[in-house]
C-alpha cells in the first residue's frame, strides 16, 4: 500500500501498479494519519521529524511479527541524526554511503525502528 497526499503522485503510482500488472500493489489518496490498516513494516522518505513520524506511523505497525527483522518503521533520513533519534535508543542507523559511491548518498542514511 503506497500512501500520499498528493493526488497526482498518486494517480502516477496507479500508472505504474497498473502498466507492471501488480496484483499485491495499491496507492491510496491519504495522509497515514487518517489510515487505519497496519503492516509488518512503514517505509517512508523522511518528510518531519522522526518524533513525528514515529507518531503518524507506529500505531500502524502490527505488533505481532512473522519476519526475521522485527516490524517497525524504516525511513530515508539526512543530516546529523544524534539528536532527532536521542529518544529513540533501539533505532538503528545504516549510512547509505556505505554501500553507494553516489555524492547524492553522503548524508542519506536508513533508519530503523522496531515497534
Amino acid at each position: 500500500t503506497m500512501v500520499d497526499s498528493i493526488r497526482k503522485k498518486v494517480k502516477v503510482v496507479e500508472d505504474m501498479i497498473q502498466s507492471l500488472k501488480l496484483h499485491n500493489a495499491t496507492a491510496q489518496w491519504s495522509r497515514v494519519e487518517n489510515m487505519n490498516d497496519k503492516y509488518d513494516f512503514v517505509v517512508s522518505r523522511a518528510v518531519a521529524p522522526f518524533s513525528d513520524l514515529f507518531e503518524w506511523t507506529g500505531k500502524h505497525v502490527e505488533k505481532h511479527s512473522f519476519n526475521k527483522l522485527k516490524n517497525g518503521l524504516i525511513a530515508l533520513k539526512g543530516g546529523d541524526l544524534s539528536t532527532e533519534l536521542k529518544n529513540y535508543p533501539d533505532s538503528k542507523i545504516y549510512c547509505l554511503s556505505d554501500y553507494f559511491d553516489e555524492e547524492y548518498f553522503t548524508e542519506k542514511k536508513i533508519v530503523y525502528m522496531p515497534v
